[in-house]
């Protein structure tokens, strides 16, 4: 069972005329000025054309026309930056952004002070940028990506199509359906995080703020992504950048003890393949050093008292991996005393206590689990085992009995959270029934306090025996859910 998840938009830039850089404003201007000629004149009023038509046809003609005009005055009068900067126009009116790039790096090239192509190249990057959502949000990954690209060809001074592509490439590494697929999906992701990353710290177009806040960004995606490709000791650097400037931050604190831990085991491994000596002592130590920065940062976020529910959760999921279990039963709980109905708290918290053994606190919680969510089978084996170490035989037989008599479990539930539409999404797993049998299973909503919020019956029509089935279910309370359980309500044999 897992947790909360919000589902976010997308960020669109604005297509804007904005204030000349002042980089630009202050340099000394070289080359040549910028003039009108018989040309210059004739293409604005093909411009003028184009861009007063309401006909397509109509406006590529004059676009068409005005480029054929230029190329003759470029070829009469070569050193006219005008020329170039209007056939660079042109060529972005017939959608050819590569021959605007080129004709405006010509024209800024015998002109240092042509500030107007800046303005330009953002427009028409910002153009190709909001494609590019609209091409992803249609699925299109590969025209997406070409009008991603396009835009930060004709303008890298900002990081936004190449922070988007990499989470397009990191997300298919997270669900690549193996590893060749999901390295070369790594490998494209860090590249444009890169690019992105080098925007950043270059661009004149992005305040001290602004720049501080994307590169922030960019180095938490790719600590995230050079973790999921087990480089973590990669991965903790990039973490330890992060946390350099925002050293308060939770999450990033936890993921890098989690990354860090991670490192120090691949260390010792490789130093179990060495022969004894000073090589081998070097990569030990270096092992016992990550692991102590990992027990310090794991204890300064287990005494704070002022992280999210998700905050705890995660950190006590990133201590149970490393197998901290009785610092992640101090973490599932802080989660649980602000979001006392968290499904997914309150289930680690059951396997913290198992694999820490402690029963007697295992066989409350677990009970707990077991009232709220009473359909699996996971559930009622931890209350069973919690019976069987504390020597409770009777009871641990009659929750084993009622484990085999189940007659079907809801797994992998998870309630998404979207701009206040809450939905349960799982698996339905038919363990015993007959092909069509009907259930109906009552969801209760809890807010923040675990309060009842709203409640919903859904039927549910079983699969064939044995098989899964996909399900949602979906609500709209007037105020914010943060929970839910869930009762057989009735069944109905198939027909």
């Amino acid at each position: 069972m897992r947790g909360r998840r919000t589902v976010t938009g997308i960020l669109f830039i604005a297509v804007l005329v904005v204030a000349v850089p002042g980089a630009l404003r202050a340099q000394e201007c070289r080359g040549s000025k910028p003039g009108g000629s018989t040309w210059v004149r004739s293409a604005e009023q093909y411009m003028k054309e184009a861009r007063e038509t309401a006909w397509q046809d109509d406006e590529r003609e004059a676009y068409e026309r005005m480029l054929s005009t230029l190329e003759e005055g470029i070829e009469r009068q070569p050193d006219n930056p005008r020329h170039y900067e209007l056939a660079g126009i042109a060529y972005a009116g017939l959608g050819d952004l590569l021959g605007a790039d080129s004709m405006w790096s010509k024209a800024e090239a015998l002109w240092s002070c042509y500030a107007v192509i800046d303005t330009l190249r953002y427009n028409e990057a910002a153009t190709a940028y909001n494609r590019g959502i609209a091409r992803l949000n249609e699925g299109d990954l590969a025209a997406a990506e070409e009008q991603f690209r396009l835009g930060f060809r004709i303008y890298d001074k900002l990081p936004h199509p190449m922070l988007q592509l990499g989470d397009v490439y990191a997300n298919q590494a997270m669900t690549a359906p193996d590893s060749a697929s999901r390295a070369e999906a790594e490998e494209k992701a860090i590249e444009v995080y890169s690019a992105a990353l080098e925007s950043v710290e270059t661009s004149d177009r992005l305040d001290a703020a602004e720049r501080d806040e994307f590169s922030r960004g960019v180095t938490f995606n790719m600590a995230q992504l050079l973790a999921f490709g087990g480089k973590y000791l990669e991965a903790a650097q990039a973490y330890e950048e992060y946390l350099a400037a925002q050293p308060d931050n939770a999450d990033a604190r936890s993921n890098c003890a989690v990354v860090l831990v991670r490192a120090a085991y691949q260390i010792a491994d490789e130093a179990a393949q060495m022969e004894d000596g000073s090589e081998r002592e070097a990569a030990l130590a270096k092992a016992d050093s990550l692991q102590g920065v990992a027990n310090e940062y794991f204890g300064q976020l287990v005494d704070r008292d002022d992280l999210t529910a998700d905050q705890y959760h995660n950190l006590g999921s990133g201590l149970r991996q490393i197998q901290r279990d009785e610092d992640a039963i101090s973490a599932f709980v802080k989660a649980l005393d602000r979001e006392p109905y968290r499904a997914n708290s309150l289930e680690q918290l059951a396997y913290a206590l198992y694999y820490s053994q402690r029963y007697d606190t295992l066989k409350v919680v677990a009970a707990s689990l077991v009232d709220r969510y009473p359909l699996s089978q996971d559930n009622l084996a931890l209350l069973a085992n919690a019976y069987v170490e504390l020597q409770l035989n009777d009871s641990a037989l009659a929750i084993f009995e009622r484990r085999e008599t189940i007659p079907f479990e809801l797994r992998d539930l998870e309630l998404i959270d979207e701009a206040g539409t809450y939905t349960v999404t799982g698996t339905i797993h038919n363990l015993s029934l007959e092909t069509g049998a009907q259930a109906a299973v009552a969801f209760e909503f809890y807010n923040e306090a675990g309060e009842a919020v709203t409640s919903v019956t859904e039927g549910f029509v079983m699969p064939e025996q044995g098989s899964l089935a996909d399900f949602s279910i979906a609500v709209d309370p007037e105020a914010p859910v943060l929970g839910f359980t869930y009762s057989l309500a009735s069944l109905e044999a198939g027909t």
